[in-house]
Parts: structure tokens; sequence; C-alpha cells
């Protein structure tokens, strides 16, 4: 699935998945962080770095979950979560999602 700008109501449909997700792997839970650390990494990461011009936008609230996911992932401190999220972003790239 992917986002386009012209269909905000889909940001909506994943905030909520990611509120799901987000309750599973917080505690921290590494078993479910082990199973759930590569859940469609690009989409979620290509989608939340863009930049979005309306202020007022609902993506705002998509970012504002994959920032609760990343942080809720290192929670943990699994190794291999951790190095999976090393090797594929930056703190830019975090920059980029809370943005």
């Amino acid at each position: 699935m992917n986002i386009q700008q012209e269909r905000p109501e889909l940001y909506i449909i994943d905030s909520l998945q990611f509120d799901l997700i987000n309750e599973v792997i917080k505690g921290p839970c590494v078993q479910n962080q082990e199973l759930i650390k590569i859940y469609d990494w690009d989409r979620w990461n290509n989608n939340s770095r863009r930049i979005i011009q309306n202020s007022n936008s609902v993506a705002y609230f998509f970012k504002d979950k994959v920032a609760d996911y990343i942080l809720g992932l290192l929670e943990g401190y699994n190794p291999g979560v951790t190095k999976l999220i090393v090797a594929n972003m930056n703190p830019n790239h975090y920059f980029l999602i809370v943005k």
C-alpha cells in the first residue's frame, strides 16, 4: 500500500495500525520486537519522511506513530533490532519523521 497525498484517509488507517503494533512491542516485549522489527520497513520509512506542506494534515498523526514505533523497538535493547535500525536509519531520517 502506498500512501499518496491525495488520499489522506490512508494516513488515518496506517496510524491505527501503528497504534496496535506499538501496543504489542512496548513493555518492552523482546519477543514481539524481534518478530515485528521488519514490519513493512520501506513503506513506513519512505512515507513518514515526506515533507507535508499542510500543517493540519493527518499525516502528522502517522509520523507521530512511526516515531513511537522506532522508540518502542529501541526500548528492549535487542541487538538484532538495534542493528536493523542503525543500518537503515540515521538521525536525519528521524528528524524528517518528526518534522
